[in-house]
Protein backbone atom coordinates (compact mmCIF):
# COMPACT_ATOMS: atom_id res chain seq x y z
CA UNK A 1 0.00 0.00 0.00
CA UNK A 2 2.73 3.03 0.64
CA UNK A 3 4.64 2.07 -2.47
CA UNK A 4 1.28 2.14 -4.63
CA UNK A 5 0.03 5.65 -2.46
CA UNK A 6 3.84 7.05 -3.43
CA UNK A 7 3.44 6.18 -7.50
CA UNK A 8 -0.71 7.57 -7.37
CA UNK A 9 0.99 10.87 -5.59
CA UNK A 10 3.71 11.21 -8.06
CA UNK A 11 1.36 10.58 -10.93
CA UNK A 12 -1.17 13.11 -9.74
CA UNK A 13 1.73 15.64 -8.66
CA UNK A 14 2.72 14.98 -12.55
CA UNK A 15 -0.40 15.57 -14.24
CA UNK A 16 -0.85 18.33 -12.24
CA UNK A 17 2.44 20.17 -13.22
CA UNK A 18 1.86 19.47 -16.70
CA UNK A 19 -1.32 20.98 -16.86
CA UNK A 20 -0.88 24.06 -14.75
CA UNK A 21 2.70 24.50 -17.03
CA UNK A 22 0.15 24.14 -20.02
CA UNK A 23 -1.57 26.88 -19.03
CA UNK A 24 0.98 28.80 -18.06
CA UNK A 25 -0.05 31.41 -21.28
CA UNK A 26 -2.95 32.53 -18.22
CA UNK A 27 -0.28 33.42 -16.14
CA UNK A 28 1.39 36.38 -15.27
CA UNK A 29 5.25 35.37 -16.35
CA UNK A 30 6.58 37.84 -13.61
CA UNK A 31 4.62 35.95 -10.78
CA UNK A 32 7.08 34.34 -8.37
CA UNK A 33 7.67 35.01 -4.71
CA UNK A 34 10.23 34.19 -2.47
CA UNK A 35 9.30 33.31 1.76
CA UNK A 36 10.76 32.29 4.56
CA UNK A 37 8.90 29.68 6.27
CA UNK A 38 8.54 28.34 10.34
CA UNK A 39 7.51 24.68 10.69
CA UNK A 40 7.05 21.50 12.33
CA UNK A 41 9.66 20.57 9.38
CA UNK A 42 11.78 23.15 10.69
CA UNK A 43 13.08 26.80 9.38
CA UNK A 44 12.35 26.92 5.64
CA UNK A 45 13.16 28.82 2.94
CA UNK A 46 10.39 28.66 -0.76
CA UNK A 47 9.89 29.80 -4.17
CA UNK A 48 6.15 30.07 -5.43
CA UNK A 49 5.57 30.36 -9.09
CA UNK A 50 2.26 31.91 -10.34
CA UNK A 51 1.10 28.93 -13.03
CA UNK A 52 -2.48 30.11 -13.63
CA UNK A 53 -4.90 32.02 -11.64
CA UNK A 54 -6.34 29.48 -9.73
CA UNK A 55 -2.79 27.32 -9.67
CA UNK A 56 0.41 27.79 -7.75
CA UNK A 57 3.65 25.81 -7.76
CA UNK A 58 6.11 25.68 -4.39
CA UNK A 59 9.28 24.23 -4.04
CA UNK A 60 11.61 24.44 -0.71
CA UNK A 61 13.62 23.22 1.87
CA UNK A 62 13.80 22.79 5.61
CA UNK A 63 16.27 22.49 8.08
CA UNK A 64 16.29 22.18 12.14
CA UNK A 65 18.38 20.11 14.30
CA UNK A 66 17.78 19.54 18.14
CA UNK A 67 19.65 17.93 20.77
CA UNK A 68 18.81 16.41 24.14
CA UNK A 69 18.85 13.81 26.82
CA UNK A 70 16.40 11.40 28.31
CA UNK A 71 16.13 8.43 29.83
CA UNK A 72 14.60 5.15 27.55
CA UNK A 73 13.39 2.24 29.16
CA UNK A 74 15.43 3.57 32.60
CA UNK A 75 18.95 3.75 30.57
CA UNK A 76 20.57 7.38 30.24
CA UNK A 77 20.21 8.37 26.36
CA UNK A 78 21.28 11.26 24.19
CA UNK A 79 19.76 11.65 20.84
CA UNK A 80 19.65 13.81 18.21
CA UNK A 81 16.84 14.84 16.05
CA UNK A 82 17.96 16.36 12.18
CA UNK A 83 15.08 16.99 10.28
CA UNK A 84 16.49 17.83 6.62
CA UNK A 85 13.49 18.12 3.77
CA UNK A 86 12.55 19.40 0.71
CA UNK A 87 9.21 19.80 -0.78
CA UNK A 88 7.30 19.85 -4.29
CA UNK A 89 4.12 21.05 -4.13
CA UNK A 90 0.81 22.26 -6.01
CA UNK A 91 -1.61 24.72 -4.35
CA UNK A 92 -5.34 24.96 -5.95
CA UNK A 93 -7.14 28.13 -5.19
CA UNK A 94 -10.59 26.92 -5.93
CA UNK A 95 -12.50 30.05 -4.23
CA UNK A 96 -12.48 32.90 -6.69
CA UNK A 97 -11.79 35.24 -3.96
CA UNK A 98 -9.34 37.03 -1.57
CA UNK A 99 -9.08 34.72 1.02
CA UNK A 100 -6.71 32.95 -0.54
CA UNK A 101 -8.10 29.39 0.50
CA UNK A 102 -5.92 26.74 -1.11
CA UNK A 103 -5.69 23.02 -1.24
CA UNK A 104 -2.43 21.59 -1.72
CA UNK A 105 -0.84 18.29 -2.86
CA UNK A 106 3.05 16.95 -3.45
CA UNK A 107 5.74 15.28 -2.52
CA UNK A 108 8.09 15.68 0.49
CA UNK A 109 11.80 14.30 -0.34
CA UNK A 110 12.18 13.34 3.34
CA UNK A 111 15.58 13.12 5.24
CA UNK A 112 14.73 13.53 9.03
CA UNK A 113 15.90 10.74 11.09
CA UNK A 114 16.73 10.20 15.08
CA UNK A 115 20.24 9.01 16.12
CA UNK A 116 21.00 8.39 20.06
CA UNK A 117 23.55 6.95 22.25
CA UNK A 118 23.60 5.20 25.87
CA UNK A 119 25.51 7.49 28.09
CA UNK A 120 27.28 6.16 31.13
CA UNK A 121 25.50 3.81 33.66
CA UNK A 122 26.59 0.43 35.69
CA UNK A 123 24.26 -1.26 33.46
CA UNK A 124 21.49 -1.69 30.76
CA UNK A 125 18.17 -2.37 30.43
CA UNK A 126 17.75 -4.21 27.28
CA UNK A 127 14.60 -6.00 26.50
CA UNK A 128 13.35 -6.28 29.67
CA UNK A 129 16.87 -7.83 31.22
CA UNK A 130 19.41 -5.81 32.70
CA UNK A 131 23.22 -6.21 31.50
CA UNK A 132 26.20 -4.63 32.92
CA UNK A 133 27.61 -1.78 31.34
CA UNK A 134 30.97 -3.26 30.57
CA UNK A 135 29.49 -6.13 28.51
CA UNK A 136 27.07 -3.83 26.64
CA UNK A 137 29.32 -0.93 26.09
CA UNK A 138 27.64 1.85 24.09
CA UNK A 139 24.13 0.91 22.78
CA UNK A 140 23.70 3.19 19.79
CA UNK A 141 20.42 3.78 17.34
CA UNK A 142 18.79 5.70 14.82
CA UNK A 143 15.02 5.56 13.32
CA UNK A 144 14.32 6.68 10.10
CA UNK A 145 11.02 6.76 7.32
CA UNK A 146 10.49 6.48 3.75
CA UNK A 147 12.66 9.14 1.28
CA UNK A 148 9.23 10.34 -0.04
CA UNK A 149 6.82 10.98 2.06
CA UNK A 150 3.60 11.47 -0.30
CA UNK A 151 1.62 15.54 0.93
CA UNK A 152 -2.03 16.91 1.47
CA UNK A 153 -3.14 19.96 3.42
CA UNK A 154 -4.83 22.65 3.02
CA UNK A 155 -4.18 26.43 3.44
CA UNK A 156 -4.49 30.19 3.49
CA UNK A 157 -2.01 32.35 1.24
CA UNK A 158 -1.30 33.95 -2.23
CA UNK A 159 1.13 36.01 -3.00
CA UNK A 160 -0.36 36.77 -6.17
CA UNK A 161 -3.38 38.02 -5.59
CA UNK A 162 -2.34 40.85 -2.64
CA UNK A 163 -1.60 44.04 -3.33
CA UNK A 164 1.13 44.31 -1.39
CA UNK A 165 4.48 42.80 -2.19
CA UNK A 166 4.33 41.08 0.91
CA UNK A 167 1.99 38.51 2.07
CA UNK A 168 1.38 36.09 4.62
CA UNK A 169 0.98 32.45 4.77
CA UNK A 170 -0.71 29.27 6.92
CA UNK A 171 -0.65 25.31 6.03
CA UNK A 172 -1.81 22.57 7.99
CA UNK A 173 -1.67 19.03 6.90
CA UNK A 174 -0.27 15.62 6.62
CA UNK A 175 2.79 13.62 4.98
CA UNK A 176 2.87 10.14 4.42
CA UNK A 177 6.55 9.04 5.71
CA UNK A 178 5.38 5.14 6.34
CA UNK A 179 6.75 3.25 9.38
CA UNK A 180 9.81 3.89 11.35
CA UNK A 181 12.90 1.71 9.88
CA UNK A 182 14.79 1.61 13.47
CA UNK A 183 18.27 0.06 14.03
CA UNK A 184 19.86 -0.73 17.29
CA UNK A 185 23.42 -2.02 17.90
CA UNK A 186 26.02 -2.38 20.90
CA UNK A 187 29.93 -1.95 21.07
CA UNK A 188 30.24 -4.60 23.79
CA UNK A 189 31.74 -7.96 23.70
CA UNK A 190 27.93 -9.69 24.11
CA UNK A 191 26.89 -8.24 21.00
CA UNK A 192 27.06 -12.04 19.06
CA UNK A 193 25.45 -13.57 21.74
CA UNK A 194 22.14 -15.04 19.99
CA UNK A 195 20.03 -14.75 23.82
CA UNK A 196 21.38 -10.80 24.10
CA UNK A 197 20.36 -10.40 20.01
CA UNK A 198 16.61 -11.31 21.01
CA UNK A 199 16.49 -9.16 23.30
CA UNK A 200 17.85 -6.30 21.44
CA UNK A 201 15.61 -7.04 18.68
CA UNK A 202 12.67 -6.63 21.42
CA UNK A 203 13.47 -3.51 22.33
CA UNK A 204 14.18 -2.44 19.15
CA UNK A 205 10.42 -3.65 18.40
CA UNK A 206 9.41 -1.68 21.68
CA UNK A 207 10.55 1.88 20.10
CA UNK A 208 8.88 1.12 16.67
CA UNK A 209 5.44 1.07 18.32
CA UNK A 210 6.38 4.33 20.18
CA UNK A 211 7.23 5.72 17.18
CA UNK A 212 4.96 4.64 14.67
CA UNK A 213 2.09 7.07 15.03
CA UNK A 214 4.70 9.66 13.27
CA UNK A 215 4.30 7.31 10.21
CA UNK A 216 1.57 10.06 9.82
CA UNK A 217 3.75 13.08 10.26
CA UNK A 218 1.78 17.02 10.75
CA UNK A 219 3.04 19.87 9.07
CA UNK A 220 1.99 22.96 10.65
CA UNK A 221 3.67 26.15 9.27
CA UNK A 222 3.45 29.96 8.65
CA UNK A 223 5.42 32.19 6.77
CA UNK A 224 5.86 35.35 4.96
CA UNK A 225 6.60 35.82 1.40
CA UNK A 226 7.73 38.69 -1.14
CA UNK A 227 6.61 38.66 -4.60
CA UNK A 228 9.06 40.08 -7.14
Amino acid sequence: MPHNLVKRTAVLCSFLIFTAFGKTNCANAADIAGGLKASTLGAGAEVTLGISASLNFRTGANTFTYGAATIKSGNPVEYDLNLRSFSALIDWFPLRDDSGFRITSGVIINNNKFTGNTQPADSYDIGGVVYPADQVGVMSGNAKFNNIAPYFGIGWGNPFTTESRFSFSFDIGLAYQGRPDVSLAVSGPIASDPVFQANLQRETSDIKGEIDAFKFYPVVSAGIAYRF
